[in-house]
């Protein structure tokens, strides 16, 4: 199974899509398991991907996603105080991950 990531990047689909906490990185023993990768966004596909990321993720390092979506002109939407889960702060009272998907 390809992740949505290589979906992308491979050009088996082009969008719309929502990348939550995209696992381009680990952190600690995780970093053993997934090492490190930069994925070749085609510019089409980047321009319709929103990379929804918890500004305190103890899995996927938030700096270097921020610095991802910079260089590669990604839409970015940090969720303040989210982990790497994100359950509480996008599925919570405010329906936030909804009002995302739905634009």
């Amino acid at each position: 199974a390809l992740s949505p990531v290589c979906c992308v990047e491979q050009g088996y689909w082009a969008g719309p899509a929502v990348l939550l906490a995209p696992a381009i990185s680990a952190r600690g023993v995780w970093n053993l398991a997934w090492p490190s990768f930069e994925p070749e966004l085609p510019a089409a596909a980047a321009a319709r991907v929103l990379v929804v990321q918890g500004d305190r993720d103890d899995t996927v390092p938030f700096e270097r996603v921020v610095d991802l979506c910079r260089r590669k002109g990604l839409r970015l939407e940090v969720v303040e105080g989210g982990d790497h889960r994100l359950v509480g702060a996008m599925l919570g009272p405010t329906e936030r991950l909804g009002q995302l998907v739905r634009g």
